[in-house]
């Protein structure tokens, strides 16, 4: 019996009829907010903040994530006393490189200081 009436109360008219005027109105929302994500891109808003930056006499960073050498990350991760005489004074790397073997020592010191302090508590 109860089988019955769920099965009733699941094949109404009303669920299956379709208001096109609301569905219009939903579609015509969506369809500008596909707009509004796909018309800026990021070289356009990188070279509005290079303007930007050029306009107010600053300087902006060149170093990104894109930028990261992860092979001179991992030496400063992992094993950053090596990782010093392997990068940092070797004259052949480049700065992105010694600059991503400095981010991994940050990160390392950072994770160890953390980690010491949770194993204290």
């Amino acid at each position: 019996m109860l089988m019955a009436s769920w099965s009733m109360a699941t094949t109404t008219a009303s669920d299956f009829t379709l208001d096109e005027q609301t569905f219009q109105s939903e579609m015509a929302a969506l369809d500008q907010l596909e707009q509004e994500l796909s018309a800026p891109t990021f070289t356009a808003t990188s070279s509005n903040n290079t303007v930007l930056f050029a306009q107010h006499g600053l300087q902006q960073s060149a170093f990104g994530l894109g930028d990261m050498e992860w092979g001179p990350f991992a030496w400063g991760f992992c094993c950053w006393p090596v990782g010093f005489f392997v990068v940092a004074i070797n004259s052949n790397k480049s700065k992105n490189e010694k600059l991503s073997f400095w981010i991994g020592a940050a990160v390392s010191v950072v994770f160890s200081a953390i980690g010491s302090s949770s194993a204290g508590s």
